[in-house]
């Protein structure tokens, strides 16, 4: 609801403008990200509990990063862990 409330409010350029307020969001929100993580304004993380980003990566704009993906009638879950020194290109 947090994650949601931030892109309805129109609140999310002013908490991705700067590193401790997105470093806090996406901490309150239960990712595991480091302090220096450099992201765009447009990026989707799904299922944020489970996503651990290294130092000093890099997300580009229209990333979509999702812990979860269904094969026909299962639902298969698994935590996301993105290591140190990463670049994710655009629209990934």
């Amino acid at each position: 609801a947090l994650n949601r409330a931030t892109k309805m409010s129109g609140l999310r350029p002013v908490l991705h403008s700067f590193f401790l307020s997105r470093f806090l969001l996406y901490r309150a929100l239960g990712a595991k990200i480091s302090y220096g993580a450099s992201t765009s304004i447009e990026f989707v993380l799904v299922d944020v509990p489970l996503i651990t980003m290294g130092k000093n990566c890099v997300l580009g704009e229209g990333v979509h990063i999702s812990c979860h993906y269904f094969l026909g009638t299962k639902l298969i879950l698994r935590p996301v862990t993105i290591g140190d020194n990463v670049f994710i290109s655009s629209h990934c």
